[in-house]
């Protein structure tokens, strides 16, 4: 070889050395001492994110993912503690309530994180870590600055809710109580003192005390606190009507919500309509107790979502209770009055057999029959007939058909039913009719009955 060469060559090895050089020191890098342990400085808040670098996603971005984590363990040392004279100290809250508060207040948190600054980052085969800081004083500054523009807009939304409030619109009042409260959600927990209207106020503890004593000044009534109720018949119109007051004025969109401890309500969330008004609708009373209920509440949830979708206001002002209206139902047991047509070969009978049947039915569950039509609930139409139907086997038969209709006063009607052709057979035809008669009877006892029976009591 050539000396010129050799040296070439000596200089390529010596240069190409040089550069590894670096690369082979960043490798052996000890890890420091943050990756072990978090610092402990009264300075600042610290956060530090680890990563792996290996996954089976193709777009796995391990740096960002530790950045996110550093971040995350920084929000998190930044507690939150509820304050006597907070927002969240004036309602009773469940833990589930409180924890979602805590965890979505450290969430914004992460999102508002202002002023940190990157310490150091290390990798080595398998994970890469990040660490941040952030000064206290800076972080201190920065949420008050956010603190003070939050409660100069939620007093706007404040005095904007007492100006309806004095106009006496209930609704648009509790409408801008609620987005007052959207807007201070980051604070919920700090006392937020405030001067509004020359006076000094914890402004959390101040709003909250305000949309309760609101709520509570909001009235429900009806004309009657008590309706007598016959059980079959639906209640009369005049008696369904419950009305909604504000300082004396009816008070338009309330939403309410409506419990019949008898059953179902066709409409049991309704919002007051222009004359203050909901009407509630159970349909026929078929409770068999003699007392029944309609428990009436402001629908507080509903209400809420109209001014926010935040689920932290819902569920922080679904906490409130508030006393309920009730209105009582006294249910009576309703009389019938029986009116019977019952014939064999069109002849009247000297007896009533299907009525007398249906007499002991009624009795069975508590229903009441009465020999005076204008004292009736209930109007009981039986008409029935037997015609002869000739000869079987030397043996007279006959067939009845009979039909049973209930109305009531104003001649609705409530059940009918038509049944044809019960044979009746025996020696001669009116014996047959008593046979077809008596099978008629225990038609109504299995089956007819209980079809009536449904209409009243179940």
């Amino acid at each position: 070889m050539k000396p010129l060469t050799f040296v070439i060559l000596m200089l390529v090895s010596i240069s190409a050395c040089r550069s590894k050089k670096p690369q082979a020191e960043q490798s052996i890098r000890p890890a420091p001492a943050w990756t072990q342990s978090k610092p402990i400085d009264p300075l600042y808040y610290h956060g530090i994110g680890i990563s792996t670098k290996h996954s089976f996603s193709s777009n796995f971005d391990f740096k960002q993912v530790a950045k996110n984590n550093a971040l995350n363990d920084l929000a998190s040392e930044i507690s939150v503690k509820v304050n006597a004279s907070s927002l969240l100290s004036q309602i009773e809250v469940n833990r589930h309530v409180s924890e979602s508060f805590v965890a979505n207040t450290t969430l914004t948190s992460t999102e508002e994180l202002e002023g940190f600054e990157l310490v150091d980052t290390y990798e080595n085969e398998t994970n890469y870590f990040v660490f941040y800081r952030l000064s206290k004083e800076e972080h201190e500054r920065r949420k008050a600055l956010r603190r003070q523009r939050a409660l100069s807009a939620a007093a706007d939304f404040l005095i904007s809710a007492e100006e309806f409030r004095t106009r006496k619109d209930a609704y648009q009042a509790y409408l801008m109580y609620i987005k007052a409260m959207e807007t201070i959600k980051g604070f919920w927990a700090e006392p937020l003192e405030y001067t509004l209207g020359g006076e000094r106020i914890f402004f959390g503890n101040h709003l909250i005390s305000r949309t309760i004593n609101l709520l509570n000044e909001i009235q429900i009534q009806s004309a009657t606190h008590q309706i007598q109720a016959v059980r079959g018949r639906p209640i009369d119109d005049e008696n369904t009507e419950v009305y909604v007051t504000f300082q004396n004025i009816r008070q338009k969109s309330i939403p309410l919500r409506m419990i019949y401890s008898g059953g179902r309500i066709r409409n049991s969330t309704q919002k007051t309509n222009a004359a203050g008004s909901v009407f509630f609708d159970i349909g026929r009373i078929n409770s068999t107790n003699p007392r029944e209920r309609i428990t009436v509440n402001i629908n507080i949830e509903a209400w809420t979502l109209e001014a926010t979708q935040n689920q932290q206001i819902i569920s922080l002002l679904s906490q409130i209770r508030l006393r309920p209206y009730t209105i009582e139902l006294v249910i009576q047991s309703p009389l019938f009055f029986i009116e019977s047509d019952e014939k064999a070969l069109g002849r009247l009978l000297t007896s009533t057999p299907l009525a007398d049947v249906l007499k002991v039915e009624l009795s069975k569950d508590q229903f009441v029959t009465t020999q005076r039509l204008s004292d009736a609930d209930f109007i009981v139409m039986i008409s029935a007939d037997t015609e002869e139907a000739g000869l079987v086997n030397q043996m007279s038969s006959v067939n009845l058909s009979f039909r049973i209709q209930i109305t009531d006063p104003k001649n609705q009607v409530i059940y009918t039913r038509n049944v044809r052709n019960i044979r009746g057979m025996h020696t001669d035809a009116l014996a047959a009719s008593r046979d077809a008669y008596s099978k008629a009877s225990r038609l109504i006892q299995r089956e007819l009955y209980l079809e009536i029976r449904r209409n009243f009591i179940e």
